[in-house]
This record gives structure tokens, sequence and C-alpha cells, in this order.
């Protein structure tokens, strides 16, 4: 029996769900480089009439921040996160990215088909809508964040995850995110120019990001300008201005006597003493809870090394060792 038509889901900000605001902006504050990775993804809409980007990265490695990041910084681009545990379906992708669309291009739809969500029929005909209506050298980007997290089971076996297009019409490009795995088990089946980056190809690149990223917590703010005092040009920090993590850690490191290019850097001569950049194997998520946790370790015991810490997530406690 067919089911009433479904209206399309009530969606904030930009276009998407309130929460995946709110994973934009935490995921993309704070956020320093990756040029190369925002650079290929430039190159590979330049060449291509439409087509596939993936991102690849290790747990922590700063795939979905990246995503997070080149969506704030372009609103027109539609998102979706899978890592959601009831966004994982094909069912709630389907409702929730055809409603982003009907929006955004004020698509002459009512309400969702009752059954929009039984294969990409209705999926692939917005998007061909779409390509109809754009305008020469514009684009629409989907970017989907956690591939791997889709629930395979929600939808039947050998069809695309979250049946993706296997063809795209012109002007139209997905903007993926995964973990590695075997290309066989990937669960896509394209034919439309496509193109994967492995961060791990990137070694230098990413260590260069890393340090970027803890020299960034280093860095004084800005005074704020004067507004009519005189020749002044620039005021002092306000009482509790610049407080929070940046603050924190430069007292911390002050405290210790800790330098502060030491603690970024792992420099050759001191190899034996691991520092936080190689510690972390260019790993995004362990140098960042490393750094929200080092101003309050307060006494920590003094046995225990870096080096020693299983994961990006452990507890900072009892990792401090004398001298730092």
């Amino acid at each position: 029996m067919n089911s009433p038509p479904r209206p399309p889901a009530t969606n904030y900000l930009r276009g998407h769900p309130r929460e995946f605001e709110q994973i934009i902006q935490e995921k993309s504050h704070n956020f320093v480089g990756r040029e190369f990775v925002f650079t290929a993804i430039n190159n590979f809409l330049h060449r291509h009439n439409q087509g596939y980007f993936t991102i690849i990265g290790a747990p922590g490695s700063g795939k979905s921040a990246i995503l997070a990041k080149y969506v704030a910084d372009n609103p027109h681009v539609v998102y979706y996160n899978a890592e959601f545990e009831d966004k994982n379906r094909a069912d709630e992708f389907l409702v929730n990215i055809c409603t982003q669309l009907i929006n955004q291009y004020s698509l002459n739809y009512a309400s969702l088909p009752d059954n929009a969500t039984e294969g990409s029929w209705f999926f692939s005909n917005l998007l061909q809508q779409i390509s109809d209506k754009l305008e020469p050298h514009q684009k629409l980007l989907i970017a989907i964040d956690g591939l791997n997290c889709i629930n395979r089971n929600s939808q039947p076996p050998g069809t695309n995850l979250f049946y993706l297009p296997r063809y795209l019409p012109d002007g139209l490009y997905f903007l993926l995110t995964r973990r590695p795995f075997l290309r066989e088990k990937s669960g896509l089946l394209i034919e439309t120019p496509s193109q994967s980056l492995d961060l791990a190809d990137y070694p230098e690149q990413n260590r260069q990001d890393i340090q970027a990223y803890i020299q960034s917590y280093l860095t004084p703010l800005t005074p704020l300008p004067y507004e009519g005092r005189g020749e002044q040009d620039y005021s002092p920090p306000l009482v509790g201005e610049g407080l929070g993590e940046r603050s924190r850690l430069m007292s911390w490191l002050s405290e210790h006597n800790v330098n502060e290019q030491e603690f970024c850097v792992d420099a050759e001569q001191l190899a034996v003493r691991h520092r936080l950049t190689t510690l972390s194997e260019n790993n995004f998520m362990y140098v960042s809870q490393i750094i929200s946790a080092i101003p309050s370790l307060g006494e920590a015991t003094p046995t225990v090394s870096f080096s020693t810490i299983p994961s990006a997530s452990a507890n900072a406690e009892n990792s401090y060792p004398e001298p730092f």
C-alpha cells in the first residue's frame, strides 16, 4: 500500500538541518592549512564538467574538517553528514537531500512523492532538472561526509551507497569523505570523471599543517582597533579577552618553562624527546585533544610521557613528564 506524500523536512540556516550546521561550525573552527586539498578540488572542478571527488583519510586525519571548511567558505554547497546514527540510511538521505535541492533551486514540488525513497529515480530526476537550469559555468556541489558510516542494509544489495547516481549530468559534482578501504568494497559504481585524494600520500604537507595548527594556539590575538581614541590605532586586550585554549596553553608553557618552538617542532638534536608534531603522526584529532587537555593537567604524575598515550581521545591526565 502506498504511503501518503512526505512533506519536505524542516531545515535551517543555509538549507541543511540544524545539527549539520553545528558540525560545520565546530569542524571549521580554528581551521588552518590544507591548501593542497582545496587546490586539488578546484582543479578537478575546472577540468571536468561533472564528477566525484573523494577525500580519503584515517580517523582524526582532518577530512571532516576539510569538508566543513569548504562548505563554510562556499554556502551554496549542499551538505550531508552520514556520521549521525539516524542519518546513515538511504531513505533519510534521499528525503533530506531532495528537500534541500527543492528549496535551494525553487523546484515546483509541494511535497516529495510517496515513493521518492524507492531507488534513485526521483533523486536523479531532480539532478537533471537542476542541471538544465544551471547557467554556463554554474555548478551544483553536494558534499557528503562519512561515506564509510552508511548503513548498507538500508537499501538493496548491489545498489550504490545512498543511491548515488552512476552517471551525472553537466554541472553536477559530489564531494565525498571516507576512511580507507579496498576499491572493490567502496559501494560505488560510477561512470563519470572521478578523483580520490588520500591524505596519507601527503605526509610533508600534513606535517606542515599540523605545525601551523599548533602555532595558531601560540600566536597572540590581534589587538582590537580603537574607535575615536586619538592617534592610538589599537587597543590592548580587554579583560577576559583572548581567554580559552589559546591563553591557557600559553600560560601552561610559561609555567613549565617549555619553549614554544620546542613544543611545536621535533628538532633532530632533540630526537630522544618526542614532540607533539611527531607524536601526532599527522593526526589532527590527537593534537586538538592534547592541546585542550594540557592546560588542565595540574599536578600530573611525572612518570608517563606523551608516547604512552594510546589514542587521540585518551585522557591527558598523568601524561606530563618532567621536564616537558
